[in-house]
């Protein structure tokens, strides 16, 4: 009995340790596609179809800084002679020249469960539990002589703010699931074991929240 028991745990594992390696198979295999290729996941064309500009004045910037192809990204630039209210430190609000773009950035393979787990808005606990751990670790260092009581002061108080604006809203119809990030103004979206990040600026934020859904459709439907 205790035999036929050993044998049927056995089995559950393994079948268990295949289905993760296919699924960590599909999820590398769909990020390796577009490794230092994210131009071609979001070409230049279709950033200038979407906003009806001409692909011959766009600027591209592709980033590719650190090895680790999560961390890279592409923008597409357009100068129109736009100007946007800014906040200038020390100064106050200020109309400033500003460039027409598009930034895709955080490609890389992951779960529904893991991206709906760092593309959510933090509980009234959780932030809680973030400023008190900020406050010990705070003075845990100002003890050992690393922080000053003014330091301390200042990482406590910052920790108390971290995280306190940062809210999502669920943006449906888009990918398998998708949400805007009202803090940034940008598309998270999430898609066969794939994510992807849109930031569009051409104009109001309403314009902008437009115009960032329907490119991250576009590259759902043209791409993936």
């Amino acid at each position: 009995m205790l035999m036929v028991s050993c044998n049927s745990d056995t089995k559950k594992e393994t079948h268990t340790n295949q289905v993760n390696t296919t699924i960590n198979k599909a999820f590398n295999s769909k990020k390796n596609n577009w490794n230092g290729k994210l131009d071609e996941l979001f070409t230049q064309e279709m950033a200038a179809q979407a906003l009806g500009y001409s692909i011959a004045d766009a600027k591209k910037e592709y980033r590719q800084i650190f090895d680790n192809p999560d961390t890279h990204d592409l923008s597409y630039i357009w100068e129109m002679g736009r100007e946007k209210e800014m906040n200038i430190p020390h100064v106050g609000k200020m109309m400033m020249p500003t460039d027409d773009r598009i930034d895709l950035q955080w490609v890389k393979s992951t779960t529904l469960e893991d991206f709906k787990n760092s593309y959510r808005t933090p509980t009234a606990e959780e932030l809680k539990n973030a400023e008190k751990a900020m406050q010990e670790r705070a003075a845990q260092l100002q003890k050992e002589g690393k922080l000053t009581p003014e330091q301390a002061k200042m990482a406590t108080n910052l920790g108390g703010t971290l995280g306190s604006d940062v809210s999502y809203d669920e943006v449906k119809n888009v990918g398998e699931y998708a949400v805007w990030n009202n803090k940034d103004k940008n598309i998270s979206v999430f898609y066969k074991g794939l994510q992807f990040q849109l930031y569009v600026d051409v104009g109001d934020e309403a314009t902008n929240k437009s115009k960032a859904i329907t490119l991250a459709q576009k590259i759902i439907n043209e791409k993936l």
